[in-house]
């Protein structure tokens, strides 16, 4: 199946404050490139995170997910013609970028705060639609 364009953008949680770049097709080595391009701050830690867990296959993977020192990345393979599926990588990558967000405040998830969960994973979506089309 063919792979749509290389593209990058950034979203954001508004009431969280973190930034997600999102990589569209992008190999780990250009994601990390673009977010120190991005990020002046990045350390040599995020740098040598991304090297390492990067060099797992991730040619058999649909997407991936990485916390950085500010943000996270995201990265997802995007085909032509095959939105239903990679749809569903993307909820599921922003879910955890969810999930770490909310968890690093100390909001776990349980009974009492899965609306927060959704309502985060929801915002997090739309706006990574919103730039993707």
């Amino acid at each position: 199946m063919k792979l749509d364009k290389k593209r990058y953008f950034v979203i954001n949680s508004d009431v969280y404050h973190q930034d997600i770049l999102v990589c569209i097709n992008l190999t780990p080595a250009e994601a990390i490139k673009v977010y120190c391009s991005k990020n002046k701050e990045a350390t040599d830690e995020d740098k040598k995170m991304l090297k390492a867990d990067t060099e797992h296959n991730l040619n058999s993977t649909l997407g991936t997910m990485f916390p950085m020192s500010k943000g996270y990345i995201v990265i997802l393979k995007w085909h032509k013609n095959n939105f239903r599926r990679d749809l569903c990588t993307g909820i599921h990558e922003f879910t955890h970028v969810s999930h770490y967000i909310l968890r690093n405040i100390r909001i776990p998830l349980s009974v009492d705060t899965e609306e927060a969960y959704t309502y985060l994973v929801e915002d997090l979506m739309r706006k990574f639609l919103f730039k993707l089309y």
